[in-house]
Order: C-alpha cells, then sequence, then structure tokens
C-alpha cells in the first residue's frame, strides 16, 4: 500500500464574535477561559515545559509552542516584540481546538490561524504527485522490498525546496530515482507563521 504522511497537519477553524474582535473556538472552550490570558506575561510562563521556542531577530521571545511527536500539542503562546501577549491558543494531535488574539495594546484583535503550511502550487497534492511516480520510484526488486520509505523536504521562506533529506537507508537506485522525482516538484506556497512567510521541513513517509 503507498501513501504519504505529513508532520504538518491541517488546522480547523471555527469562529464565534467576541466584542469588536473574533476567538476560534471549536471544543467550547469559554471566553473567560481564553481572556485569563490576557494579562499573562513572558515571565509567568518560562518555568512551563515547553518543547520550541522562536525568537524575533533581535532576540526577544517570539512564540513558545508546545511539540509532541512532530505536532502542536497544548497551549500555544506567541508575543509582541515589547513582550505583551499576542496569541492563546490550544492544540490537540496538531489541530487548533481554541485560540484569541490581542492587539498591541492588550484589546482582543481579530483572529487569524496562527500557521498556514505550505502547500505545493498547481493541482495536484503532494500525495497525487509522488502517487503518479510510484511505479518509477519502486521499479525494482530491491526497491519493492522497502516497507517504508521516509524523506524530509526543506521548504525555504519564498516557497522553493532548497534540500531533502532521507531518513530511511535506500539504494542508489531508488534514491536517484526519487530523487529525480522530487526536482520535478513545482514551487510551493511558503508557510506563514503569525503573517510571515517561513520555511518548512515536511516529513513524507511513502509506502
Amino acid at each position: 500500500m503507498k501513501g504519504l504522511f505529513f508532520i504538518a497537519v491541517s488546522i480547523f477553524i471555527s469562529h464565534a464574535t467576541l466584542g469588536q474582535g473574533h476567538l476560534s473556538n471549536t471544543l467550547g472552550l469559554s471566553a473567560d477561559m481564553l481572556l485569563a490570558s490576557k494579562n499573562r506575561s513572558i515571565a509567568d510562563i518560562v518555568t512551563d515545559e515547553f518543547t520550541s521556542y522562536s525568537y524575533y531577530e533581535t532576540g526577544e521571545l517570539k512564540s513558545v509552542k508546545p511539540i509532541s511527536d512532530g505536532k502542536l500539542e497544548g497551549e500555544l503562546l506567541s508575543f509582541y516584540r515589547d513582550g505583551s501577549l499576542r496569541r492563546r491558543e490550544f492544540f490537540e494531535n496538531g489541530e487548533s481546538i481554541g485560540g484569541i488574539c490581542f492587539d498591541i495594546e492588550g484589546n482582543v484583535s481579530t483572529y487569524e490561524p496562527f500557521m498556514t503550511y505550505a502547500q505545493l502550487r498547481g493541482n495536484l497534492e503532494v500525495t497525487a504527485f509522488v502517487d503518479m511516480h510510484h511505479d518509477f520510484i519502486f521499479r525494482t526488486k530491491k526497491s519493492l522490498d522497502i516497507n517504508e520509505l521516509k524523506v524530509v523536504l526543506k521548504i525555504n521562506q519564498k516557497g522553493k525546496m532548497v534540500g531533502y533529506e532521507f531518513l530511511t537507508k535506500v539504494d542508489n537506485g531508488t534514491r536517484e530515482r526519487l530523487s529525480y522525482v522530487l526536482r520535478q516538484m513545482t514551487d510551493w506556497y511558503p508557510a506563514i507563521e503569525e503573517g510571515v512567510q517561513v520555511p518548512m521541513e515536511y516529513e513524507l513517509t511513502i509506502r
């Protein structure tokens, strides 16, 4: 059976009006619970066990992302450069289950998804693109003996694939054929995090 698995997963959003702004709420998280974060500061979260921290180029903390098994899991916080809270959002298994955004003055602002993941340009999803070439990639007995093939694609902030890394040990022929297929891909729509284009890695599992 052939297929493709992405570390990055889609986020499904629904909106509820709150004052002049919006919050995202898919599992009935209370407005009080989300708004309780309004006066939180960086000092409140430095002892929490988060996995991933990102920073502005000038060194200020930008976001704290809880990641488990390559997916967002738990409470995500992001901050403006002055340390004031920009977003509080909750994730389960990579999907947003509720979030709220604030402007620089601490008022509730229009909710926008934290991240939009990179997508292949054109009419084909990456799964369909790879499936089109499955017989070419696995054309030899050695390649047919491979149960699972993992590759990480590295997409830069301009939507260009700038490299890839094989996580599975394969014979040279299979490696060369898959490398050829990957080079035939179109450019990507870049990933966007908090309104800024960012680089992203995809882990592909091909069976």
